[in-house]
């Protein structure tokens, strides 16, 4: 569907021989893309401008370039989507899921993002000036909710050691960890689905059967570390250092960048 144009048209035909053109009514139905599912297309290009595309399914779609000007996208599912230098100016974004999606050059001016599911988002080259995210779902520092990652980590090593007797199990989900220094600790059986680990430092830690569902380890050093068992569906490795990384029996379904870095790496040790 590349630089396919659904823009919302009109179809008139004659309203008698010769006489003037007048809008083709539908009795039935709403012009658009309401409740569709177009899963996994190729719609580089595209232009949906001022397109009603309400409830849609997206889901990984590429939308490279897309224009989505004044479109409205209302609880539509936009889950990893490449949204590299698509535009969503003017648009109704309300309650969108954007889990796992790109952003990248997007243009998000004046959209509504009320309600949007950002969590587990990719963002780079972003301009955020001309849009109001705070009605929007993103991802939390520890130091937004006034957390400490150290208390977090204690409580969970006690958990760990007494089979949940003692401690709590730590809640690290959707939280933005990026740049924290997590070396050689265990947070096995952890919830971080849809956490932001970019560019921290997880060496020689321990991740036995924890779910990474849609994290972001771009740039991530992950070297030495233990990742027995890992759910990784989704989940975004872009740049990040696996030597030595134990993964055995992960599951890796939709995981970004991965086979790629285990390539690179065979190669360098080659």
């Amino acid at each position: 569907m590349n630089d396919v144009d659904m823009r919302d048209r009109v179809l008139l035909r004659s309203a008698a021989e010769g006489g003037d053109l007048t809008p083709l009514k539908h009795e039935e139905g709403l012009s658009g893309m309401q409740r569709t599912t177009i899963r996994g297309a190729d719609m580089t290009g595209a232009n949906l401008s001022a397109n009603l595309i309400v409830q849609t399914d997206l889901t990984d779609c590429i939308l490279k370039n897309a224009s989505f000007k004044g479109a409205n996208l209302l609880m539509s599912k936009l889950i990893g989507c490449d949204l590299e230098g698509t535009d969503f100016t003017d648009a109704n974004l309300s309650g969108v899921v954007f889990h796992g999606a790109v952003f990248s050059g997007t243009t998000l001016d004046n959209a509504d993002l009320t309600g949007a599911e950002m969590i587990g988002a990719m963002f780079e080259n972003m301009d955020f000036s001309k849009v109001n995210l705070s009605a929007a779902h993103i991802a939390k520092t520890m130091g937004d909710l006034d957390i400490k990652i150290k208390d977090v980590i204690v409580k969970h090593g006690k958990w760990v050691n007494t089979n949940g007797k003692e401690g709590e199990r730590a809640d690290l989900s959707k939280m933005d960890l990026s740049g924290e220094t997590l070396k050689g600790v265990n947070l096995s059986a952890a919830y971080l689905s849809f956490a932001v680990p970019k560019g921290a430092n997880l060496s020689k830690s321990e991740f036995l059967m924890t779910d990474f569902t849609f994290a972001d380890f771009r740039e991530a050093d992950l070297r030495d570390a233990d990742l027995t068992g890992l759910m990784l569906m989704d989940a975004d490795f872009t740049d990040a250092d696996l030597r030595g990384t134990n993964m055995t029996n992960t599951d890796q379904r939709g995981t970004k960048g991965l086979q790629k870095k285990f390539e690179d790496e065979e190669d360098e040790d080659e």
